[in-house]
C-alpha cells in the first residue's frame, strides 16, 4: 500500500469514527436512563449489545480485509501458520529455528489457518 493510501484509508476511518459516534452521542443525550423504562428483564439491552456486538464485528472483518498489515508480520505469520499445520509441537521444542514470542494459544489459530491454506 502506498502512502497516500494509507492516509486516505485513514481519513475516512477517522470520518466514519466521528460520524458514529456524533449519533451514539446524540442518542445517549435524548434518552432517559433512570431505569423506569418498562424493560424489566433487560432483553431491550441485550439486544441493543448484540446488535452493537454484530456491528463491531462486520466492522472489524471489513477493516481486516482492507488493511494490509505490515509486510514483515505478515510473512512471520504466514510463515508460524505453514511450520504449525506441519508440525506444531516443533516450533516449541527447536528453539533455535523459530523465534516465536507469541502463546500457544495464537498458534494453535496460526495452526488451523495454514492447515486450510
Amino acid at each position: 500500500m502506498k502512502n497516500t493510501d494509507i492516509n486516505r484509508m485513514f481519513i475516512v476511518i477517522l470520518v466514519y469514527a466521528c460520524v458514529v459516534f456524533y449519533f451514539l452521542y446524540r442518542y445517549v443525550k435524548t434518552r432517559d436512563f433512570s431505569g423506569d423504562s418498562g424493560d424489566r428483564d433487560g432483553r431491550l439491552w441485550k439486544r441493543r449489545f448484540y446488535v452493537l456486538a454484530a456491528a463491531a464485528l462486520v466492522l472489524r472483518l471489513f477493516f481486516a480485509g482492507a488493511i494490509e498489515g505490515f509486510p514483515s508480520d505478515i510473512s512471520c505469520f504466514k510463515a508460524w501458520s505453514e511450520a504449525a499445520a506441519n508440525n506444531f509441537f516443533a516450533l516449541y521444542d527447536n528453539r533455535t529455528e523459530w523465534f516465536i514470542d507469541y502463546p500457544p494459544g495464537y498458534m494453535y489459530i496460526l495452526m488451523l489457518l495454514g492447515s486450510i491454506r
